[in-house]
């Protein structure tokens, strides 16, 4: 088995609602996906210049299509948010909301 075959079984071990995963609406899709707000707060103690975000989140590239653009809106779970950091890893996409906007 290759390294690209044993990244594709990592991942649907990771993206299984009933291992990692939970489902959640993303601008209107259910979708599987993990929150992973601990992250979130080690991004943010690492930042020099402050790192924004409320939610982070990883999603399967084939799963969520296009990658999204920094300020994109998206709605996750009825709230409206904005993309405030985006990473392309290994056949998945961790994304960084901000849900407070003003």
């Amino acid at each position: 088995m290759g390294f690209k075959n044993c990244i594709d079984t990592d991942l649907k071990v990771f993206l299984n609602i009933d291992e990692f995963s939970e489902l959640h609406t993303v601008d209107g899709v259910q979708l599987s996906i993990v929150v992973d707000n601990e992250k979130l707060k080690e991004r943010q103690a690492k930042a020099e210049y402050g790192y924004k975000g409320d939610i982070l989140f990883y999603i399967q590239k084939t799963v969520y299509g296009d990658a999204p653009a920094i300020g994109q809106i998206v709605n996750f779970d009825g709230e409206v948010c904005r993309v405030s950091d985006f990473q392309d890893d290994n056949g998945m996409y961790s994304i960084t909301l901000e849900s407070n906007m003003s």
